[in-house]
């Protein structure tokens, strides 16, 4: 996505995790929709840190153009009974 910060560690960039646009902790689906590759560093500042809504902001737009029409933030959230 582009996103570059001087906080971040050599160790915490050599390393990736999947990161959730919407949290699972907030129902967030494991779906390809819901989910991008970042390093450590930039996860952990995405969940925790003051650059949160930011990066998740340019999440939301990398999804959007990957998955153009099939992209919808409710299609993300699980919902009992669906």
């Amino acid at each position: 996505m582009k996103y570059h910060m001087d906080e971040t560690t050599p160790y915490g960039r050599s390393m990736c995790q999947v990161m959730h646009y919407i949290a699972r902790s907030h129902g967030g689906l494991g779906i390809e929709q819901n989910l991008a590759l970042g390093c450590i560093d930039h996860h952990q500042m995405m969940d925790n840190g003051k650059h949160g809504p930011e990066m998740r902001e340019l999440m939301k737009e990398y999804l959007q153009e990957i998955y153009r029409r099939n992209w919808n933030e409710e299609s993300l959230v699980y919902k009992k009974g669906q």
